[in-house]
C-alpha cells in the first residue's frame, strides 16, 4: 500500500478487521488521494477541455464588464477623434482602447488560469505577465513615437479613458457581483 490508499490510523472503520482483506466494497470506502483535503494541493489539475473551462469561466466573471467598458470607451473616443481630428487620431484613439482592453485580458487569463492550477502560483505568474507585458508596450511605445505619428497623442487619451473605464467598470462590478469567497483547493 502506498502513503496515498493506506487508511489512516484515526479512521477505524477505514481499517479491515485482523486477518480479513479487503474486498471491492472496502476499496471504494477507503480514503483515496483525490477524497483526502491534504493530499488534494499534491493532484494535478484535471485535464481535458471541459475540466478546464469551468474553473477558468469561473474565475472571469468580472471580465465581460470590463470589455463592454472598453467597448463603450472605443465607440464614442473614436467618433469623437474623428469629427474633431481626423482619421489618425481615431485610429490612435481605437490602438489605445485596444492596448489596454488585451493587456489586462491577458493579465486575468494569465492569473486565472495560475490559479486554476494551483493558487501559489498567481503572484509569480501575475508578475512575470506584468513586466513582460509593460516592458513590450515601452518598446511598443518608443517605436511608435520615434515615427511622429499624429494619432500618437489621441492614442495616450485612448489608454488614460479606457483605464478609466475599465476600473470603473471592475469597481462596480466587485461592489454588486454576488459572489463568496471561498478556497477550493485548486
Amino acid at each position: 500500500m502506498t502513503p496515498a490508499t493506506r487508511p489512516r490510523p484515526e479512521d477505524p472503520a477505514a481499517q479491515p478487521a485482523q486477518g480479513d482483506s479487503p474486498g471491492p466494497e472496502d476499496a471504494a470506502a477507503q480514503p483515496t488521494p483525490s477524497t483526502r483535503p491534504e493530499d488534494s494541493a499534491v493532484q494535478p489539475a484535471p485535464s481535458g477541455r471541459a475540466a478546464g473551462e469551468a474553473p477558468l469561466r469561473r474565475r472571469l466573471k468580472f471580465l465581460p464588464s470590463g470589455l463592454l467598458a472598453s467597448a463603450a470607451v472605443l465607440a464614442v473616443g473614436v467618433v469623437i477623434a474623428a469629427l474633431v481630428r481626423g482619421a489618425a487620431p481615431a485610429w490612435g484613439m481605437a490602438a489605445g482602447v485596444g492596448l489596454v482592453a488585451a493587456s489586462y485580458t491577458l493579465s486575468s487569463l494569465a492569473i486565472a488560469w495560475a490559479d486554476s492550477v494551483n493558487p501559489r502560483l498567481v503572484l509569480v505568474v501575475g508578475l512575470v505577465t506584468y513586466v513582460v507585458k509593460f516592458t513590450l508596450i515601452g518598446v511598443l511605445m518608443i517605436a511608435v513615437s520615434a515615427t511622429g505619428w499624429s494619432g500618437l497623442p489621441a492614442m495616450g487619451l485612448g489608454i488614460i479613458a479606457s483605464v478609466i473605464a475599465w476600473t470603473t467598470a471592475q469597481a462596480w462590478w466587485t461592489w454588486h457581483g454576488k459572489f463568496t469567497l471561498e478556497f477550493d483547493g485548486k
